[in-house]
């Protein structure tokens, strides 16, 4: 069903997935680092958000253009990902599933930016976003930081009604807040964890699945850190003809046992969400 595709994209976006070439220029001016309020000439370009989970490295770019558009490109042939040797992004999704998909900066100023990503089924008005609330810093000319503020995940169906709201605010490094809107309940549950090290603990609040919650915690560091590619746009293909592999589908080690990375957790999260979806 194209609903659950719909939810597949947004709980993706959420977990850090999002043409045309970018705009690689910079900011005429000469800023002080680090400058906390870049522009989005500034921004625009590739940056390697490539990251080393569980010992092996998770190879992607995020690209912003200076009208505000953004792309995020997972390479799928990584030792993570061990899929085709091409990139999944929006435009292997609009491809395979008939869905309308875009995701886009909101400058808020003073260095906050939003960045979301909204999807829709061509065939019925069914639609979603998915958003993440940043500060973005640019420690210098060519590295990104961007701190988590906020998440947030809100789903319609095709008679334009909430069928499942979620936000996540980081309140300190070591506490997070919940609301969420699930199945006509409301829940508000708070995490906190003594330490960095030490494992998130409910504080208050009920919600019947706290697991997720915790895991949903763990998956968002407070601070990623991109580097500047050399890379243009046009360089991240070949782009992969299709979605669902990348949004769930669990992998396994060499001894067949299921790792419990990103694509496990999405595909697990899918199929709690996808029966609010008919």
């Amino acid at each position: 069903m194209m609903q659950k595709a719909i939810i597949a994209i947004l709980i993706a976006a959420l977990y850090g997935c999002g043409g045309g070439d970018s705009t690689d220029t910079v900011s005429a001016k000469t800023p002080n680092y680090p400058d906390y309020t870049p522009s989005i000439s500034q921004l625009a370009g590739v940056w390697d958000s490539s990251a080393q989970i569980d010992g092996l490295v998770d190879v992607a770019y995020m690209v912003f253009r200076s009208n505000y558009s953004a792309e995020f490109y997972d390479y799928l042939g990584d030792e993570y990902d061990l899929g085709e040797d091409c990139y999944y992004t929006g435009e292997s999704i609009e491809n395979e599933l008939n869905v309308s998909l875009y995701t886009q900066l909101v400058d808020l100023d003073d260095g906050y930016y939003d960045l979301i990503t909204v999807t829709e089924d061509l065939y019925v008005d069914y639609h979603g976003t998915a958003s993440v609330l940043g500060q973005y810093t640019l420690e210098d000319e060519d590295t990104l930081t961007v701190t988590v503020f906020s998440t947030n995940l809100i789903l319609h169906s095709a008679a334009d009604e909430v069928i499942y709201y979620e936000t996540m605010t980081v309140d300190t490094p070591n506490q997070r807040s919940f609301e969420l809107f699930e199945n006509g309940e409301y829940f508000d549950v708070v995490l906190t964890r003594s330490n960095s090290d030490a494992a998130w603990q409910v504080d208050s609040g009920f919600y019947y699945d706290m697991a997720y919650l915790i895991d949903t915690a763990e998956d968002y560091q407070l601070t990623s850190m991109y580097q500047r590619s050399d890379k243009r746009e046009s360089d991240l293909s070949p782009v992969c003809s299709g979605a669902s592999y990348a949004i769930a589908q669990p992998l396994a080690n060499s001894d067949g046992q299921v790792r419990d990375n990103r694509n496990a957790k999405l595909a697990t999260k899918l199929k709690r969400l996808s029966k609010y979806a008919y």
